[in-house]
């Protein structure tokens, strides 16, 4: 019996599983091939987050052991679809002692974790101030950042939170925008201080694991 396995681009990541045989006894032709098309118990998705590593990343070490366990970090494309020009969010917005950094670049050869801003949405209609720059002008306004936690070596997710905007509108500007001449400028996310992140990770970074 052959088996032979096409793996197509389907977003569920189908495959399909063509079975034939090599021939009947008694001299008789071989039958028609039969397509099926079989859905994987534990089908393996690509997570974007901001970042060029892939997700799940098979060279990086697996979830446990001794603490603190290495995080890299990045925005997902969910964190632009509010209309909102939201905060960057990367490694170094996170405690030192817990990047997998080196020189400034994420290393996912020695992180276990990836934190990922996986969308923003609005608190409310009010502008809490502005953003001057050159040429433009944009309003601020409030909002409730998620992101979601999973182990970098196999996609597998481990945590989902919520985080409020709190910092003042003059800490929330971005330094560059996009812009016309004339015209207002971007609407902004109100930003976020990066150490109410803390107590949402620590239970994921800091204990002990088998």
């Amino acid at each position: 019996m052959n088996v032979f396995v096409r793996f197509g681009k389907a977003a569920a990541l189908a495959f399909c599983v063509v079975v034939g045989t090599s021939g009947c006894a008694g001299g008789m032709a071989p039958t028609s091939p039969t397509p099926q098309t079989v859905t994987p118990s534990a089908s393996v998705s690509y997570l974007q987050c901001g970042t060029d590593i892939k997700v799940p990343n098979p060279g990086s070490p697996a979830y446990g052991g001794p603490g603190p366990h290495l995080v890299v970090a990045g925005e997902g494309d969910g964190a632009y679809r509010s209309g909102l020009v939201p905060s960057s969010f990367t490694t170094g917005s996170l405690p030192i002692a817990w990047g997998a950094r080196e020189d400034g670049t994420d290393r996912p050869d020695r992180a276990q974790l990836i934190v990922c801003l996986t969308g923003l949405r609005r608190r409310g209609t009010t502008s809490i101030g502005t953003c001057e720059w050159t040429i433009a002008r944009g309003d601020v306004y409030p909002v409730t950042y998620t992101f979601e936690v999973y182990e970098l070596k196999t996609a597998h997710k481990l945590a989902d939170f919520d985080v409020e905007s709190d910092l003042p509108a003059e800490q929330s500007c971005p330094a560059h925008v996009t812009a016309h001449i004339g015209q207002h400028g971007p609407d902004v996310a109100q930003d976020f201080d990066d150490d109410t992140l803390v107590p949402h990770l620590t239970p994921l970074v800091t204990p002990d694991l088998p």
